[in-house]
């Protein structure tokens, strides 16, 4: 309809359409056709504000590099990632904003896929303190998502110690943001603890941590299943493996796989 409301031509109500579009072809899997509609959306808006900088425009060349790393092309969405960024940059004047945080951020994870774990975290750095400046040192969750962040990058550099500091830094804010409620983000603080011990080589507490974050996604998800739950049974059943509990270990193996079957209609799946 819009395309004959403007006569097929360009119009910024079309290029969200056709962004519409691809992130409708995402939610489908069809990545490739989502891809080819953020193309379309781009173009559009290059031509629209004469390639001049727009936060559309920015908008549309994160979203192909989101498509493109989807696809697995991690250099091509760098490079994408990196054109958003320095759009952004100019278009805040180099101030603090969420926009340019979150483009840092995804820099962060960009660099993290291609094996660059220095720079990444240099990247989940800025995000930090960016997003602390923004909400003016209070606790709020994308401050708890960025000390996850760093701390699971401490990890990938091998200094378990230091992440272990900060991966309690997030799960304390978070508990205080969420009045220490049941939360998936609370749920997702405890995996990471047990992750870290398990690095540390304390098995006894990593289980500790992974049966809460257990218990609390059941109850989130009222005992259906779910990826995270599913997640958190394969988690025990390491868990208890490096106990030497290899029975215990195997039914909790079972649970998992049997919980990923019904949840991906036995289809295929990672």
């Amino acid at each position: 309809m819009r395309k004959r409301l403007y006569k097929d031509a360009d119009h910024s109500d079309i290029a969200e359409s056709l962004k519409s579009l691809a992130v409708n072809y995402t939610r489908l899997g069809d990545d490739q056709t989502s891809l080819k509609f953020d193309l379309q959306a781009y173009q559009m808006r290059k031509r629209l504000y004469k390639d001049l900088d727009h936060s559309e425009i920015a908008g549309s060349l994160n979203n192909l590099a989101i498509n493109y790393e989807r696809l697995g092309d991690d250099q091509t969405a760098k490079n994408f990632y990196l054109q958003a960024y320095e759009m952004r940059k100019r278009l805040y004047k180099d101030a603090d904003h969420c926009e340019i945080a979150g483009s840092l951020n995804n820099l962060a994870i960009n660099y993290e896929r291609l094996g660059d774990d220095q720079t990444a975290k240099n990247f989940y750095l800025k995000v930090y303190d960016m997003r602390k400046r923004l909400n003016k040192d209070h606790d709020h969750s994308e401050i708890a998502g960025s000390l996850n962040n760093i701390a699971i990058n401490y990890g990938r550099l091998g200094d378990d110690q230091t992440a272990r500091n900060i991966f309690l830094q997030a799960y304390e804010m978070r508990k205080r943001l969420f009045k220490d409620a049941d939360h998936s983000e609370i749920a997702e603080s405890l995996n990471s603890l047990a992750v870290n011990y398990i690095g540390l080589g304390d098995i006894q507490t990593a289980l500790k941590y992974n049966l809460q974050a257990y218990e609390m996604r059941k109850r989130l998800y009222k005992d259906s299943d779910h990826p995270d739950i599913a997640t958190s049974l394969n988690s025990l059943a390491v868990n208890y493996e490096r106990l030497g509990d290899d029975q215990t270990a195997k039914n909790f193996y079972l649970q998992a796989y049997e919980m990923r079957k019904r949840l991906y209609k036995d289809a295929d799946h990672c």
